[in-house]
Protein backbone atom coordinates (compact mmCIF):
# COMPACT_ATOMS: atom_id res chain seq x y z
CA UNK A 1 0.00 0.00 0.00
CA UNK A 2 2.97 2.57 0.38
CA UNK A 3 4.29 1.87 -3.03
CA UNK A 4 0.68 2.63 -4.40
CA UNK A 5 0.18 5.70 -2.32
CA UNK A 6 3.95 6.42 -3.17
CA UNK A 7 3.10 6.11 -6.71
CA UNK A 8 5.70 3.32 -7.20
CA UNK A 9 3.96 1.70 -9.09
CA UNK A 10 5.59 -1.64 -10.94
CA UNK A 11 7.20 -1.95 -6.53
CA UNK A 12 3.20 -2.14 -6.07
CA UNK A 13 2.59 -4.58 -8.95
CA UNK A 14 5.05 -6.73 -7.46
CA UNK A 15 4.06 -6.85 -4.17
CA UNK A 16 0.33 -7.55 -4.49
CA UNK A 17 1.29 -10.22 -6.87
CA UNK A 18 3.35 -11.71 -4.11
CA UNK A 19 0.46 -11.37 -1.67
CA UNK A 20 -1.48 -13.61 -4.46
CA UNK A 21 0.76 -15.83 -5.12
CA UNK A 22 1.69 -16.34 -1.60
CA UNK A 23 -2.15 -17.18 -0.21
CA UNK A 24 -4.63 -17.07 -2.71
CA UNK A 25 -5.10 -20.85 -2.08
CA UNK A 26 -5.49 -20.11 1.62
CA UNK A 27 -9.17 -20.12 2.27
CA UNK A 28 -8.74 -18.42 5.62
CA UNK A 29 -7.10 -15.50 4.00
CA UNK A 30 -10.36 -14.44 1.13
CA UNK A 31 -9.98 -11.05 2.67
CA UNK A 32 -6.91 -10.48 2.41
CA UNK A 33 -6.14 -11.96 -1.37
CA UNK A 34 -9.60 -9.84 -2.28
CA UNK A 35 -7.83 -6.43 -1.34
CA UNK A 36 -4.50 -7.66 -3.24
CA UNK A 37 -7.00 -7.85 -6.32
CA UNK A 38 -8.38 -4.75 -5.63
CA UNK A 39 -5.01 -3.21 -5.18
CA UNK A 40 -3.10 -4.61 -8.91
CA UNK A 41 -6.14 -3.58 -10.00
CA UNK A 42 -6.14 -0.41 -9.16
CA UNK A 43 -2.55 -0.12 -9.67
CA UNK A 44 -2.72 -0.97 -13.43
CA UNK A 45 -5.73 1.72 -13.56
CA UNK A 46 -3.08 4.67 -11.76
CA UNK A 47 -0.09 3.46 -14.43
CA UNK A 48 -2.42 3.52 -17.47
CA UNK A 49 -2.82 0.64 -18.19
CA UNK A 50 -6.54 -0.03 -18.31
CA UNK A 51 -7.09 -3.24 -20.52
CA UNK A 52 -5.10 -5.07 -17.70
CA UNK A 53 -6.95 -3.21 -14.59
CA UNK A 54 -10.12 -3.99 -16.03
CA UNK A 55 -9.03 -7.91 -16.45
CA UNK A 56 -8.49 -8.03 -12.56
CA UNK A 57 -11.73 -6.03 -11.86
CA UNK A 58 -13.59 -8.53 -13.75
CA UNK A 59 -11.65 -11.23 -12.17
CA UNK A 60 -12.90 -9.82 -8.55
CA UNK A 61 -16.55 -9.50 -9.43
CA UNK A 62 -16.01 -13.08 -11.00
CA UNK A 63 -15.00 -14.58 -7.72
CA UNK A 64 -16.43 -12.83 -4.62
CA UNK A 65 -19.40 -13.23 -2.73
CA UNK A 66 -20.40 -10.30 -1.99
CA UNK A 67 -22.28 -8.25 -3.62
CA UNK A 68 -20.88 -4.91 -2.80
CA UNK A 69 -17.50 -6.13 -3.69
CA UNK A 70 -19.04 -7.29 -6.94
CA UNK A 71 -20.44 -3.52 -7.41
CA UNK A 72 -17.24 -2.35 -6.66
CA UNK A 73 -15.73 -3.82 -9.12
CA UNK A 74 -18.39 -3.32 -11.60
CA UNK A 75 -17.81 0.65 -11.08
CA UNK A 76 -14.29 0.50 -11.83
CA UNK A 77 -14.53 -1.77 -14.94
CA UNK A 78 -17.48 1.09 -16.36
CA UNK A 79 -15.27 4.10 -15.09
CA UNK A 80 -12.23 2.09 -16.86
CA UNK A 81 -14.39 1.82 -20.24
CA UNK A 82 -15.37 5.29 -20.22
CA UNK A 83 -11.60 6.19 -19.64
CA UNK A 84 -10.47 4.46 -22.92
CA UNK A 85 -13.63 5.91 -24.53
CA UNK A 86 -15.29 2.69 -25.20
CA UNK A 87 -18.63 4.44 -24.08
CA UNK A 88 -21.23 2.14 -25.30
CA UNK A 89 -19.32 -0.44 -23.24
CA UNK A 90 -18.98 1.98 -20.34
CA UNK A 91 -23.08 2.67 -20.44
CA UNK A 92 -24.34 -1.00 -20.96
CA UNK A 93 -22.33 -2.16 -17.34
CA UNK A 94 -23.90 0.93 -15.95
CA UNK A 95 -26.77 0.24 -17.14
CA UNK A 96 -26.45 -3.35 -15.63
CA UNK A 97 -25.78 -2.34 -12.26
CA UNK A 98 -29.02 0.00 -12.28
CA UNK A 99 -30.98 -3.05 -13.04
CA UNK A 100 -28.96 -5.33 -11.23
CA UNK A 101 -27.71 -4.04 -8.17
CA UNK A 102 -30.87 -1.55 -7.29
CA UNK A 103 -29.81 -1.46 -3.53
CA UNK A 104 -26.05 -1.01 -3.91
CA UNK A 105 -24.96 2.44 -2.08
CA UNK A 106 -23.17 3.16 -5.69
CA UNK A 107 -26.12 3.11 -7.59
CA UNK A 108 -26.56 6.99 -7.76
CA UNK A 109 -23.34 7.20 -8.62
CA UNK A 110 -23.31 4.89 -11.70
CA UNK A 111 -27.00 6.86 -12.37
CA UNK A 112 -24.59 9.99 -12.50
CA UNK A 113 -21.73 8.03 -14.51
CA UNK A 114 -24.20 6.90 -16.91
CA UNK A 115 -25.81 10.59 -17.73
CA UNK A 116 -22.37 11.69 -18.73
CA UNK A 117 -21.34 9.03 -20.91
CA UNK A 118 -24.49 9.24 -22.67
CA UNK A 119 -23.95 13.25 -22.60
CA UNK A 120 -20.43 12.43 -24.21
CA UNK A 121 -22.57 10.01 -27.04
CA UNK A 122 -24.60 13.25 -27.70
CA UNK A 123 -27.62 11.41 -26.99
CA UNK A 124 -28.67 13.75 -24.85
CA UNK A 125 -32.83 12.40 -24.33
CA UNK A 126 -31.11 9.87 -22.74
CA UNK A 127 -28.72 11.47 -20.75
CA UNK A 128 -31.86 13.94 -19.35
CA UNK A 129 -34.10 10.75 -18.78
CA UNK A 130 -30.64 9.56 -16.46
CA UNK A 131 -30.18 13.36 -14.85
CA UNK A 132 -33.62 13.30 -14.06
CA UNK A 133 -34.05 9.97 -12.61
CA UNK A 134 -31.43 10.65 -9.90
CA UNK A 135 -32.33 14.04 -9.49
CA UNK A 136 -35.77 12.48 -8.72
CA UNK A 137 -34.69 9.24 -6.66
CA UNK A 138 -31.68 10.31 -4.76
CA UNK A 139 -32.99 13.48 -3.15
CA UNK A 140 -29.98 13.03 -0.62
CA UNK A 141 -27.26 11.89 -2.97
CA UNK A 142 -23.73 13.99 -3.30
CA UNK A 143 -23.83 14.10 -7.07
CA UNK A 144 -27.24 15.99 -7.24
CA UNK A 145 -25.56 19.44 -7.68
CA UNK A 146 -23.31 18.30 -10.16
CA UNK A 147 -26.38 16.78 -12.00
CA UNK A 148 -27.95 20.05 -11.87
CA UNK A 149 -24.94 21.33 -13.84
CA UNK A 150 -25.37 18.67 -16.24
CA UNK A 151 -29.27 19.44 -16.48
CA UNK A 152 -28.62 22.65 -17.76
CA UNK A 153 -25.72 21.62 -20.23
CA UNK A 154 -28.46 18.72 -21.43
CA UNK A 155 -30.77 21.52 -21.64
CA UNK A 156 -28.74 24.13 -23.69
CA UNK A 157 -28.09 21.74 -26.22
CA UNK A 158 -31.77 21.25 -26.75
CA UNK A 159 -32.02 25.26 -27.06
CA UNK A 160 -33.99 25.03 -24.11
CA UNK A 161 -32.28 28.33 -22.82
CA UNK A 162 -34.62 28.98 -20.23
CA UNK A 163 -34.90 25.93 -18.26
CA UNK A 164 -30.21 25.52 -18.46
CA UNK A 165 -30.05 28.81 -17.56
CA UNK A 166 -32.37 28.01 -14.62
CA UNK A 167 -30.09 24.57 -14.04
CA UNK A 168 -27.08 26.04 -14.21
CA UNK A 169 -28.31 29.24 -11.58
CA UNK A 170 -29.17 26.78 -9.09
CA UNK A 171 -25.43 24.78 -9.75
CA UNK A 172 -23.66 27.81 -9.09
CA UNK A 173 -25.96 28.95 -5.85
CA UNK A 174 -25.71 25.74 -4.35
CA UNK A 175 -22.10 25.72 -4.92
CA UNK A 176 -20.83 29.02 -3.29
CA UNK A 177 -19.72 27.72 0.36
CA UNK A 178 -18.02 24.46 -1.50
CA UNK A 179 -15.57 24.00 -4.68
CA UNK A 180 -17.42 23.47 -7.81
CA UNK A 181 -15.56 21.36 -10.81
CA UNK A 182 -17.24 22.68 -13.73
CA UNK A 183 -17.34 26.37 -11.90
CA UNK A 184 -16.01 28.07 -15.24
CA UNK A 185 -18.02 25.62 -17.84
CA UNK A 186 -21.23 26.58 -16.02
CA UNK A 187 -20.56 30.46 -16.08
CA UNK A 188 -19.84 30.53 -19.54
CA UNK A 189 -22.96 28.49 -20.01
CA UNK A 190 -24.79 30.84 -18.19
CA UNK A 191 -23.27 34.23 -20.56
CA UNK A 192 -24.55 31.49 -23.12
CA UNK A 193 -28.14 30.87 -22.17
CA UNK A 194 -28.37 34.62 -21.30
CA UNK A 195 -27.07 36.04 -24.77
CA UNK A 196 -29.05 33.67 -26.87
CA UNK A 197 -32.37 34.89 -24.47
CA UNK A 198 -31.82 38.09 -26.25
CA UNK A 199 -29.74 39.42 -23.55
CA UNK A 200 -26.72 40.85 -24.30
CA UNK A 201 -25.66 43.19 -21.52
CA UNK A 202 -26.12 40.71 -18.78
CA UNK A 203 -24.17 38.08 -21.01
CA UNK A 204 -21.61 40.70 -21.30
CA UNK A 205 -21.30 40.91 -17.84
CA UNK A 206 -20.89 36.80 -17.36
CA UNK A 207 -18.41 37.16 -20.03
CA UNK A 208 -16.23 39.36 -19.12
CA UNK A 209 -16.11 38.33 -15.39
CA UNK A 210 -15.30 34.51 -16.78
CA UNK A 211 -12.57 36.13 -18.46
CA UNK A 212 -11.28 38.22 -15.42
CA UNK A 213 -11.78 34.94 -12.93
CA UNK A 214 -10.77 32.46 -15.07
CA UNK A 215 -7.45 32.92 -16.73
CA UNK A 216 -5.98 29.06 -16.73
CA UNK A 217 -8.95 28.17 -18.41
CA UNK A 218 -8.04 28.82 -22.16
CA UNK A 219 -10.22 27.29 -24.06
CA UNK A 220 -12.91 28.77 -21.77
CA UNK A 221 -10.98 32.47 -22.23
CA UNK A 222 -11.32 32.48 -25.77
CA UNK A 223 -14.49 31.74 -26.39
CA UNK A 224 -15.41 34.16 -23.37
CA UNK A 225 -13.65 36.85 -25.26
CA UNK A 226 -15.42 35.69 -29.03
CA UNK A 227 -18.67 35.77 -26.44
CA UNK A 228 -17.74 39.98 -25.03
CA UNK A 229 -17.23 40.80 -29.23
CA UNK A 230 -20.88 39.38 -30.15
CA UNK A 231 -22.67 41.08 -27.16
CA UNK A 232 -20.74 44.07 -28.00
CA UNK A 233 -21.91 43.85 -31.79
CA UNK A 234 -25.64 43.05 -30.41
CA UNK A 235 -25.64 46.13 -27.70
CA UNK A 236 -24.77 48.51 -30.84
CA UNK A 237 -20.94 49.05 -30.06
CA UNK A 238 -19.89 48.21 -33.63
CA UNK A 239 -16.74 50.07 -33.25
CA UNK A 240 -15.43 47.75 -29.50
CA UNK A 241 -16.46 44.81 -31.40
CA UNK A 242 -14.11 44.88 -34.52
CA UNK A 243 -11.37 45.97 -32.11
CA UNK A 244 -12.20 42.93 -30.07
CA UNK A 245 -12.34 40.81 -32.74
CA UNK A 246 -9.34 41.68 -34.16
CA UNK A 247 -7.53 41.73 -30.31
CA UNK A 248 -8.65 37.80 -30.71
CA UNK A 249 -6.61 37.20 -33.67
CA UNK A 250 -3.70 38.64 -32.65
CA UNK A 251 -3.89 37.20 -29.14
CA UNK A 252 -4.84 33.48 -30.30
CA UNK A 253 -3.38 33.46 -34.21
CA UNK A 254 -3.49 29.64 -34.64
CA UNK A 255 -6.72 29.24 -33.17
CA UNK A 256 -10.39 28.06 -34.25
CA UNK A 257 -11.81 30.79 -32.11
CA UNK A 258 -9.18 33.56 -34.78
CA UNK A 259 -10.40 31.54 -37.44
CA UNK A 260 -14.09 32.73 -36.61
CA UNK A 261 -13.12 36.11 -35.88
CA UNK A 262 -11.76 36.46 -39.02
CA UNK A 263 -14.92 35.13 -40.93
CA UNK A 264 -16.89 37.72 -38.83
CA UNK A 265 -15.22 40.51 -39.86
CA UNK A 266 -15.15 39.54 -43.57
CA UNK A 267 -18.39 39.04 -43.02
CA UNK A 268 -19.07 42.58 -41.68
CA UNK A 269 -17.60 44.38 -43.98
CA UNK A 270 -19.48 42.59 -47.20
CA UNK A 271 -22.71 43.99 -44.86
CA UNK A 272 -21.45 47.07 -44.91
CA UNK A 273 -20.36 47.48 -48.50
CA UNK A 274 -16.58 47.76 -47.81
CA UNK A 275 -15.87 45.12 -50.32
CA UNK A 276 -11.22 45.69 -50.73
CA UNK A 277 -11.27 45.48 -46.40
CA UNK A 278 -13.93 42.08 -47.02
CA UNK A 279 -12.22 40.60 -49.51
CA UNK A 280 -8.58 41.49 -47.91
CA UNK A 281 -9.89 39.36 -44.30
CA UNK A 282 -10.97 36.67 -46.62
CA UNK A 283 -8.09 36.50 -48.50
CA UNK A 284 -5.66 36.49 -45.23
CA UNK A 285 -8.26 33.42 -43.75
CA UNK A 286 -7.40 31.35 -47.23
CA UNK A 287 -3.90 32.24 -46.60
CA UNK A 288 -3.54 31.76 -43.08
CA UNK A 289 -5.90 28.76 -42.62
CA UNK A 290 -5.67 26.19 -45.50
CA UNK A 291 -7.11 23.62 -43.89
CA UNK A 292 -9.62 25.18 -42.10
CA UNK A 293 -13.28 23.51 -42.21
CA UNK A 294 -14.43 27.57 -42.56
CA UNK A 295 -12.78 27.29 -45.96
CA UNK A 296 -15.25 26.42 -48.33
CA UNK A 297 -17.19 29.81 -46.76
CA UNK A 298 -14.61 31.81 -47.66
CA UNK A 299 -14.15 30.99 -51.34
CA UNK A 300 -17.69 31.19 -51.20
CA UNK A 301 -17.82 35.22 -50.02
CA UNK A 302 -14.74 35.84 -52.32
CA UNK A 303 -16.69 34.82 -55.27
CA UNK A 304 -19.12 37.00 -54.11
CA UNK A 305 -16.89 39.88 -53.77
CA UNK A 306 -15.45 39.23 -56.92
CA UNK A 307 -18.78 38.71 -58.95
CA UNK A 308 -19.93 41.95 -57.53
CA UNK A 309 -16.62 43.58 -58.76
CA UNK A 310 -17.20 42.07 -62.59
CA UNK A 311 -14.03 40.15 -61.80
CA UNK A 312 -15.54 37.31 -63.23
CA UNK A 313 -12.51 35.20 -63.96
CA UNK A 314 -11.84 35.33 -59.86
CA UNK A 315 -15.52 35.10 -58.87
CA UNK A 316 -15.53 31.77 -60.83
CA UNK A 317 -12.05 30.24 -59.87
CA UNK A 318 -13.21 30.74 -56.04
CA UNK A 319 -16.68 29.53 -56.79
CA UNK A 320 -14.96 26.01 -58.38
CA UNK A 321 -12.62 25.78 -55.38
CA UNK A 322 -15.96 25.56 -53.23
CA UNK A 323 -15.94 21.97 -52.24
CA UNK A 324 -18.36 20.74 -49.72
CA UNK A 325 -20.39 18.08 -51.16
CA UNK A 326 -22.08 17.49 -47.43
CA UNK A 327 -23.22 21.25 -47.12
CA UNK A 328 -26.14 21.89 -49.79
CA UNK A 329 -27.06 24.77 -49.96
CA UNK A 330 -23.21 26.18 -49.64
Amino acid sequence: NNSYLLQDYPSALTQYQQILDQFSSSPTRKELTEKAHFGLAWTYLKSGQLEQAIAHFQQIMDQSESKTVKVSALVQIADAYHDINNLEKAVEIYDHILKDYPDSPYVDYAQFRQGIVLMKQENVDAALISFKSLENNFPKSKYLNDTKYFLGVAYFKKDNWATAQEYIEKYLKNSQDSPMEFAAEANYVLALCAFNLNDPKRALKIFEQVVKTYPDEPAILRNSEKGIAECLYKIGDTKAAVEKFNSIIQTHPDSSIAQESMIWLGNYYMETADFPTAAQKFEEFLSRYPNSEKINEAHYQLGKIYENRREFEKALNQYKSVNAPEEDEL
